[in-house]
């Protein structure tokens, strides 16, 4: 259990930065991006 810090790249070209994902299976993204594709994740570097 745990969380890591990502940032996300979507297929629309759009970003997303500094994303909470939980246990490395559930991402949280403002309700806007909900059913956006992913095009790229990437660790966030602190």
């Amino acid at each position: 259990m745990g969380y890591q810090r990502v940032d996300i790249r979507l297929v629309d070209g759009r970003e997303l930065k500094d994303v909470v994902v939980f246990n490395a299976e559930e991402i949280e993204v403002p309700d806007e991006f909900a059913r956006a594709q992913i095009k790229d994740v990437r660790l966030h570097a602190a």
